[in-house]
Formats: C-alpha cells, sequence, structure tokens
C-alpha cells in the first residue's frame, strides 16, 4: 500500500514545486520578495474572517446535504468529517477522506456519502464556469465557449444520473459475477443517493452556498491585491482568476492543484494587466495564508468535536488490526 501512495503523493508534490519555482524565476525572486514585503499586516484580520465564513458556510453545506440523504444525521458528526476533509484535501483523493471518518463514526455507507462529496465538487466546477461565462478573460476570447461547452457536458452526466439509462440490463448482466455484481450495487447506491441530491429544492440550496464561499474566496483574493498595493485588479478581476485556478484545479485529472493553481492564476492576473512580480506573489500569498489561517479554525473545531473525531479513529485501527494476518 505504502508503494502505490508513496509516488502518488510525491510525484504530483515535486511537478507541483517545480512549477512554482518556474514562475519564481520568470517573475525574478528578487522583485516578488520586494512586492511581498509591501504587504498590509492589517488585511490579515479581513482575511481571517473571510477564512472563517468560508469554512462555516462549507461546513453548513456538508451537514445540509448530508440530512438530504438522512435526517437523522448529527451535526458533530458531520462536522468532524467535514474537518477531517479539509484537513487532508490537499492530498490525492483527501476530500473523500470525510467520506470514510463518516463512515467509521457513524456507520454512512461511503457510497452514500460520497455522491454528496462529489455534487460539492461539481457545484464548485459549475459556479467557476458561470462567472467565467458572465465576466470573460478580455484577451482570451475562447474562454466563454469552452465554458459553456463544459456546462452542457456537466448538464448531461447529470441527466444521466438521473435517468440511470440501461441500469435493469447492467443489474442483470452483474447478477452471476460477485465482484462486478458488488461493484454495480456500489455505483447504483451512488448514483441512487447523488439523484437525491440534485432535487431542485437541494441543488439550489447547495449552489447558493457554493457561490457564497467562493465568493468570499475571491474577496479574499480581492483583498491580497489591496495588501500588496497590486492596481488594477479589482472585484471583477479577482473573481475570475480565484473561478478560473480553481476550475483548472478541479477540471484537470491530476491528484494535486499545487502549482496548477498558481499557474493558472498568475495567467488570469496577467491578462488582467498584473505584472508578473505582482501576480506571483497574489497566488503565493493566498497559497500560504490559505493554510496558515484555517489551521487555528480548525484546531478548534476539532476540539469541539474530539471525541467524535477519536471515536472514528480508533474504530478505524480496530478495522485494521481485525484485518492484519496474525503471526
Amino acid at each position: 500500500m505504502k508503494s502505490l501512495v508513496f509516488p502518488r503523493v510525491i510525484v504530483p508534490l515535486v511537478i507541483g514545486v517545480l512549477i512554482i519555482i518556474v514562475l519564481l524565476g520568470a517573475a525574478d525572486v528578487g522583485r516578488v520578495l520586494r512586492v511581498v514585503s509591501g504587504f498590509h499586516p492589517l488585511y490579515v484580520l479581513l482575511l481571517f474572517a473571510l477564512a472563517l465564513a468560508y469554512e462555516a458556510v462549507r461546513a453548513v453545506q456538508w451537514f445540509l446535504l448530508l440530512r438530504v440523504l438522512d435526517r437523522r444525521e448529527p451535526w458533530r458528526a458531520a462536522l468532524m468529517s467535514y474537518l477531517g476533509g479539509e484537513l487532508s484535501k490537499s492530498l490525492p483523493g483527501g476530500q473523500y477522506v470525510q467520506t470514510y471518518l463518516l463512515r467509521q463514526a457513524q456507520g454512512v455507507p461511503i457510497a452514500r456519502s460520497a455522491a454528496a462529496t462529489t455534487v460539492i465538487l461539481w457545484l464548485e466546477v459549475v459556479v467557476s464556469l458561470v462567472v467565467v461565462l458572465l465576466l470573460g478573460v478580455g484577451p482570451w476570447p475562447w474562454v466563454r465557449p469552452a465554458s459553456l461547452l463544459l456546462l452542457g457536458g456537466i448538464a448531461l452526466v447529470a441527466l444521466a444520473l438521473k435517468r440511470r439509462p440501461y441500469a435493469t440490463q447492467l443489474g442483470i448482466a452483474t447478477r452471476n459475477h460477485r465482484r462486478l455484481h458488488a461493484a454495480w450495487a456500489w455505483v447504483l447506491d451512488f448514483s441512487l443517493s447523488a439523484e437525491r441530491l440534485l432535487a431542485p429544492r437541494a441543488l439550489g440550496v447547495a449552489a447558493i452556498l457554493s457561490a457564497a464561499y467562493l465568493g468570499c474566496a475571491a474577496l479574499g483574493l480581492w483583498a491580497i491585491a489591496r495588501a500588496l498595493g497590486v492596481p488594477g485588479i479589482g472585484l471583477p478581476q479577482a473573481l475570475v482568476c480565484y473561478a478560473f485556478a480553481l476550475g483548472m484545479g478541479l477540471l484537470i485529472p491530476i491528484p494535486m492543484d499545487l502549482g496548477l493553481t498558481e499557474g493558472s492564476g498568475v495567467a488570469i492576473l496577467l491578462a488582467s494587466g498584473a505584472s508578473t512580480p505582482d501576480a506571483v506573489a497574489i497566488m503565493l500569498i493566498q497559497r500560504v495564508l490559505g493554510a496558515l489561517l484555517t489551521s487555528p479554525i480548525a484546531a478548534v473545531s476539532l476540539f469541539a468535536v474530539r471525541r467524535q473525531l477519536g471515536a472514528a479513529l480508533h474504530a478505524g485501527a480496530r478495522t485494521s488490526d481485525s484485518a492484519a494476518p496474525l503471526v
């Protein structure tokens, strides 16, 4: 297991670091450091408030989607699983750690909670594409048609999840194959859960919450530009920059977004008129502060649900021990 996980983590991490090194080299490290040194520290308070709002709205969204699937879902277990996903989301597949924690704590099938996680991720893609479609990127005329095409593709996938064509035939075809039948049962449970979450009322509320917390993140990007004194980066530019970078990170199938997010954001900021040192400084500060500001939020929240977290981890350790071969 370690031999499989190790390259999946290390290789994307090395590639991401190399991308950031290339960006620093193109911008001139000295000039980037001079831009960073002009950061106004009072903006940290605003950034912390925006980070707190971002995490709070995301947690509410996760809880509400879980309640759509099971009205008895306790908020402490939902919060604990959400925080586990947040702390590990920068790792390959880290967003789905929350599904494992929820199963260990409450016995919720992974297929069911994975549907909620997947809907959240694709809602972020949809909101990002809508922002890019509405605001556009001045020198890139292809962005709007590409966004419209991707939105159409996502709509077709959502329709297929709701209609599930050939579901009966596939169920019959896999009936005599134990592993295939188990895999199909998992897919069917996932798609049935996703169908419930794609109901207009649940999806509408979730979409509004996605737009709210992505707006908080874009405001944070704008605040960083203001703190650095970078001219020409208003709220529309910050919205497009964050939406484009997030969309690229979610749509391109790579295990980690390190480097890709920074490179995409720098490209948009350059297209918006920022200089290369300014653009690189903004994206690097966003990465660093994003990690630093959420740590105390996560620490305090995890303390509030420490019993649920301990029970989930203990259950996971007990399951691993029972599965280990006797020597």
